[in-house]
């Protein structure tokens, strides 16, 4: 499984996503810059899964790729 997003990439938050451990929310249509990924898995019968560490104004928050959009370019 290659990642969907790139690291440097900007991406769009499509869905509005609240963190537990610092009650963060991040809302839909925030933008973001990928710092890192890294694969996972839940279980071995599970596919791959893929966490993007992504810096969306002062935070390094974790999404998962269908939470993510590419940045539209002009």
């Amino acid at each position: 499984m290659e990642p969907k997003f790139s690291i440097g990439q900007v991406v769009v938050v499509v869905k509005t996503v609240s963190f537990l451990f610092d009650d963060a929310v991040v809302r839909a249509g925030e933008v973001g810059v990928v710092m890192e990924y890294d694969y996972f898995v839940i279980s071995p019968d599970a596919p791959l899964m893929i966490d993007y560490i992504v810096k969306v104004g002062d935070r390094t928050l974790f999404f998962y790729e269908d939470e993510l959009s590419p940045y539209p370019e002009t």
